[in-house]
């Protein structure tokens, strides 16, 4: 076996993985008499003491913390009133730059839970934080005390960054300075964030994270500079490897930095021990020793989008490109190469019809240039083959181009990243930054094109965990099948390298039709229904919110892309309630630079009683308001019937009455049109008024009959909603009811003649 650490080291992340399926919730918090941040949900004021381990200008970080006031609910399991917390704590404070690194503090302020996902494709802060072994955070906080001892070297560093921050603000523009803080110092905050959108919607985002590329650059350069100088190796290696450790510690250690960092010192390692250092097997080390630390890294993107990328260029590159494949044996190609007897050398030019053009050009150009464009593209495809299933379950889509675009970029980016450092480190030199300006104007310009191009974004949703098994089999059956056959030219490899990352595209791209289905969108206080139909229309009924800020970038648009939906075939306002409009005001703002198609808008007062839209598999008919109806507000709501059924005949159907706010007048009249169209059952009810009492009477629900109430509203609502009595009447008609803001998200799925029900937060 040619290497059986790697080996042992993949058994290790399998059983950290493990263990992350077995012992999910409380993989980060310890046995013992530490207690986990959740259990403080609902204790607001807590004075507790622990250590600053980290620290920007609005925010500072505790562990090793200590609850001494404050949680009542817990003060019967220890007499002494003081209890030892498992994670760690964000504390926002806008003087942060005065606490102290290492030191130890006691500050009293308001613990505030992260909150989790509530609706498909949304940004789960909880699960984030928790790899980072952050439980909560502490608002409006007030400083009590602060020790006097502190780590002297982790202050210099922070203080020393500021300063390298404040340098580059005076030598680069406003913007430019931003992006340069984030790929020198990894001061992420810093960049622009219309400048990053703009990266991240083309493949570029990679740029401004701490990386391989700057270990290269500051480690392994410094590394051949002392080696030149005479320093000894094993000398030349612990000076390099403390200062890329003092780097990576200044620039917040990343997890892509630390496995950069730790392959670094592997290598360096390898060096003065006079061993061979292997690029798989060192992967496979860090990989382990940082799972096993934390097995929560196994479900954060960096850590497998840096993972495997790494894994693409050691393992699918060399298949892809084989140098006994392409090496060219003497006397055969272009140029003739002799040996003479007294150890010359002769270049001779093998084909004479070239001669002219040949003796204008040095020995070799050509090849070495196409041999460089041919490497950069596979290593480029090797990396984005190997990571798409990657991006897709956490992104849900990729850059079509991006690829193409990088290759065009990386080629700059050693240049900017060393002029960037010498003008940031060395006085007189910032003359450097005008052409890392005129680098960055040109990336930055390439993105814009690159954006306004057709079929930009593939969007095929978040794919199904069977695609990503299929995806990698193939992906491992490629790898096996060019070393099997590498010694054999012919149409084998060609097939190979051709059909194989096209079936495993296809694979990715496949979206097999489950049916209609309906979900109501946990948008706090607000409204937004999306109805997917059997045969692939969308329709989108309200979405706005006066509890939640920008809903329709932060859960609708995240909710579009989770489920591959890039046109909706009709959007419905209700009524002009901001809670039910805002979101799709949004909406109608990014949809052409997301790439997403809306056929249609209905606003409040284009459709009346008794018109009638259809698809396929589905019909959609307004029952209110009808014509000549004076009523406003609330009353004039658009109400829709929704009938939807998956087989041709239609005898398994579902239906779907949406009420937007409609009550008093606007009910009563809703409940004459339910009796004139003969509609005396309803699958699916959505609550009209959030659940508000003046809504939702007796007599509409003896008319309508619905199997199904789902009410959408704001948790801890300022309202009340839903309100008692209307929660009574839904009972006593025997009606089952789901709430968003007890269960998050609620989707109704339609599979022939069987309804499911199920909810995500």
């Amino acid at each position: 076996m040619r290497r059986p650490l790697l080996l042992v080291c993949l058994c290790l992340v399998i059983a950290a993985s493990l263990r992350l399926l077995w012992d999910a919730d409380d993989v980060c918090c310890k046995s013992g008499v530490k207690i986990s941040a959740s259990r403080l949900a609902g204790q607001k004021q807590l004075t507790l003491t622990g250590r600053v381990y980290k620290k920007d200008r609005n925010q500072f970080y505790l562990d090793s913390i200590i609850i001494h006031e404050g949680a009542v609910a817990l003060q019967h399991e220890n007499p002494k009133q003081s209890f030892e917390l498992a994670e760690n704590l964000l504390c926002e404070y806008d003087q942060s730059s005065r606490v102290r690194l290492g030191s130890r503090i006691t500050v009293t302020g308001c613990f505030v839970p992260f909150s989790g996902a509530t609706n498909p494709g949304e940004f789960d802060q909880r699960a984030y934080y928790q790899v980072l072994h952050i439980g909560g955070k502490l608002k409006q906080i007030q400083i009590i005390s602060e020790q006097e001892a502190y780590s002297r070297l982790a202050e210099t560093l922070y203080q020393q960054k500021e300063y390298w921050k404040e340098r580059l603000y005076q030598i680069f523009p406003q913007k430019e300075a931003s992006v340069m803080c984030t790929m020198l110092l990894g001061e992420s905050k810093e960049t622009d964030e219309e400048l990053k959108s703009l990266y991240k919607r083309n493949g570029m985002i990679h740029i401004l994270s701490i990386s391989g590329l700057h270990i290269t650059i500051v480690g392994i350069s410094l590394y051949h500079l002392l080696r030149k100088i005479g320093i000894p190796i094993w000398l030349a290696a612990v000076i390099g490897g403390g200062i890329i450790l003092l780097y990576g510690f200044l620039t917040g250690m990343s997890i892509s930095a630390t496995r950069a960092i730790g392959m670094y010192l592997l290598k360096m390692l390898s060096h003065i021990l006079g061993r061979t250092y292997d690029m798989l097997t060192a992967l496979g080390v860090l990989g382990a020793v940082m799972t096993l630390i934390n097995p929560r890294y196994l479900t954060h993107a960096g850590f497998l989008l840096s993972f495997s990328a790494v894994l693409g260029i050691g393992v699918l590159y060399p298949a892809l490109w084989d140098d006994k494949r392409n090496k060219k044996p003497q006397g055969e190609g272009r140029f003739l190469t002799t040996k003479t007897r007294h150890g010359g050398t002769l270049v001779g030019i093998q084909n004479p019809v070239s001669a002219g053009i040949q003796n204008c050009v040095p020995s070799g150009v050509w090849q070495w240039a196409w041999s460089g464009i041919k490497k950069s593209l596979l290593a480029g495809l090797s990396i984005s083959l190997t990571t798409l299933p990657v991006l897709l379950w956490f992104y849900y889509e990729v850059p079509v181009y991006s690829m193409l675009l990088n290759l065009i970029v990386l080629p700059f980016m050693s240049m900017v990243l060393c002029f960037g450092m010498l003008a940031m480190l060395l006085p007189g030199m910032g003359i450097l930054g005008t052409v890392d300006c005129m680098v960055l104007g040109l990336y930055e310009w390439l993105c814009r094109l690159f954006d306004r191009l057709p079929f930009h974004t593939w969007n095929p949703g978040r794919p199904k965990v069977w695609q990503m098994v299929l995806y990698y089999g193939i992906w491992l059956l490629m790898v096996c099948l060019l070393h099997a056959f590498r010694e054999r030219k012919g149409l084998v490899i060609k097939n190979v390298r051709i059909l194989a990352p096209i079936m495993m595209v296809m694979v990715m791209a496949i979206k097999l039709n489950s049916g209609s289905v309906i979900t109501f969108l946990d948008v706090g206080q607000g409204d937004c229904i999306c109805v997917q139909t059997a045969s692939g229309e969308v329709y989108l009924f309200d979405c706005g919110s006066s509890s939640r800020k920008a809903v329709g970038k932060y859960v609708l648009l995240p909710f579009l892309k989770y489920n591959g939906i890039q046109k909706i075939d009709g959007v419905f306002i209700s009524h002009e309630d901001m809670d039910h409009k805002n979101g799709i005001e949004e909406l109608l703002g990014f949809a052409k630079r997301e790439g997403i198609t809306i056929k249609q808008v209905v606003l409040p007062g284009t459709i009346l009683a008794g018109e009638m839209m259809g698809a396929k598999k589905a019909s959609l008919l307004c029952l209110h308001p009808s014509d000549g109806y004076d009523g406003v507000g609330n009353q004039a709501s658009q109400c829709f019937y929704v009938e939807l059924w998956n087989d041709k005949l239609a005898e398994h159907k579902v239906t779907l009455l949406l009420t937007g706010d409609v009550e008093g007048e606007g009910e009563r009249a809703l409940t004459e049109q339910l009796r004139l169209y003969g509609i005396e059952q309803s699958t699916v009810l959505k609550v009209s008024h959030h659940g508000s009492r003046n809504a939702t009477s007796k007599i509409f629900l003896r008319q309508l009959k619905p199997q199904l109430a789902v009410i959408s509203c704001g948790r801890n609502n300022r309202y009340g909603h839903p309100h008692e009595e209307m929660l009574e009447r839904l009972q006593e008609a025997g009606t089952e009811v789901f709430r968003t803001d007890e269960t998050g998200a609620i989707e109704v799925r339609i599979k022939g003649d069987k309804v499911m029900i199920s909810v995500y937060g």
